[in-house]
């Protein structure tokens, strides 16, 4: 084929698989944006569902404009910027996971009920080693990563780390702060927090 048709199908091809796997990736984090604004610790309204799709529509929309203020940033700041932010948000999913795999090894002792309810259950040995294993995995994998960037490229391999430091301080502010207005209208973000909600 030749290289004139071969670049612009490569492309489109390129764009397609983006597009699915962004498609996908706003699918399941608006579940999260939803149970976060539900909790009130983002705004009340990207908690709410739409009545006439049944879909998280709010939530939807702020993760789709966040999506494409990241392609203006990329085009603004060029391709090293998204390399790196996107290295970041990959560390940030995978201290997520970790602080998961955290979460469903303490689950058992913090919400027993909650645990004895639950249709898939690890007991006995299987517990920690999925769990707890699954969280030094994570862990691992996040220092490999800081350590294998900076070796490859010293000039810059360390700001992926710094992004993901960063992004890690704000969100403990963010939180602290969002506790603090709650406080003063008297709602209790950590009595709202151990609530289980359906979504």
């Amino acid at each position: 084929m030749p290289e004139a048709v071969a670049l612009p199908l490569i492309g489109i091809g390129a764009l397609v698989a983006a597009a699915t796997t962004i498609s996908g990736s706003l699918a399941f984090l608006s579940r999260d944006v939803l149970a976060l604004g539900k909790d009130e610790i983002l705004p009340a309204g990207l908690g709410a569902i739409s009545k006439r799709t049944g879909i998280p529509s709010r939530a939807v929309i702020t993760l789709g404009i966040i999506s494409v203020l990241g392609l203006i940033l990329a085009v603004v700041f060029g391709e090293n910027f998204i390399t790196y932010c996107a290295t970041a948000v990959s560390y940030a999913f995978m201290l997520l996971s970790l602080f998961g795999c955290i979460a469903m090894y303490l689950l058992p002792k913090k919400m027993p009920e909650r645990f004895e309810q639950s249709p898939f259950k690890l007991k006995g040995f299987w517990h920690p080693f999925f769990t707890l294993g699954g969280a030094i995995l994570f862990g691992i994998l996040i220092l490999w990563g800081f350590i294998s960037g900076y070796m490859t490229d010293p000039s810059s391999g360390w700001q992926p780390a710094l992004a993901l430091i960063v992004l890690v301080i704000t969100g403990f502010l963010y939180y602290y702060l969002r506790r603090w207005q709650l406080s003063r209208r008297g709602i209790a973000i950590d009595d709202k927090l151990k609530q289980v909600r359906e979504i």
